[in-house]
């Protein structure tokens, strides 16, 4: 699986605080009176989309004068807080390092089993009908990329139970 991008990582954050699910200014910003979460994720979003006119439009004081500021100084500012933002980003990408750690030592453990036991990997995909390819390719050669945490959490499940 590929890192994501962090411009689409702020769409995404943007989206999920959103009860409306939309990524809509308009949407957003009259959401964001009452979500105050909302704003420091639509002043970025706007930021790095180029949508800085959508947002003046829709968006009222002192929000307004804050990001007009901010984009033409790029100094801290008081009322936007990305750090939160930034900071879920970074444990994201944090966290997909550890499931790839986690996956490479389950891995070893599924394959020292598989030979104990004497299970092919044929066996396996069918049984939990998984994707033949992925399978065979993360059973054989340990590659990580190939399944989730959650299949290789099953895989380890039907293996050690065998």
């Amino acid at each position: 699986m590929r890192k994501q991008e962090y411009k689409n990582y702020v769409a995404s954050y943007l989206k999920g605080l959103s009860e409306s699910g939309s990524l809509r200014i308009s949407v957003l910003s009259a959401e964001a009176k009452t979500n105050h979460r909302l704003m420091d994720s639509l002043a970025l979003y706007c930021l790095l989309f180029n949508k800085k006119d959508l947002f003046i439009r829709y968006v009222d004081s002192p929000y307004r004068e804050e990001f007009l500021r901010l984009e033409s100084e790029y100094t801290p500012s008081l009322l936007f807080d990305f750090t939160k933002i930034r900071n879920s980003y970074e444990s994201r990408a944090k966290s997909k390092i550890y499931d790839d750690d986690t996956k490479a030592k389950v891995w070893k453990t599924i394959r020292s089993c598989l030979k104990e036991k004497g299970l092919s990997n044929y066996r396996v995909y069918k049984t939990l009908k998984l994707n033949p390819g992925n399978a065979n390719a993360f059973l054989k050669n340990g590659d990580t990329s190939k399944l989730s945490l959650e299949n290789i959490k099953r895989i380890y499940a039907f293996v050690v139970e065998a």
